[in-house]
């Protein structure tokens, strides 16, 4: 019994870790396809990169 705790125990702890880097990671957004593979743009691109 004290086996199946500690395999419990330490993948919670793994996703508890995992978790937490994905929040570092990606923020506390939703993640979607059209936001999780783009860089952050400065002012400057957002700027001259827009046609009026």
């Amino acid at each position: 019994m004290k086996l199946t705790q500690k395999l419990k125990q330490a993948i919670n702890n793994w996703l508890e870790n995992l978790a937490s880097e994905n929040k570092k990671h990606y923020g506390e957004e939703r993640l979607d396809c059209c936001t999780i593979n783009q860089k952050p743009q400065t002012e400057e691109v957002k700027d001259h990169g827009e046609s009026a």
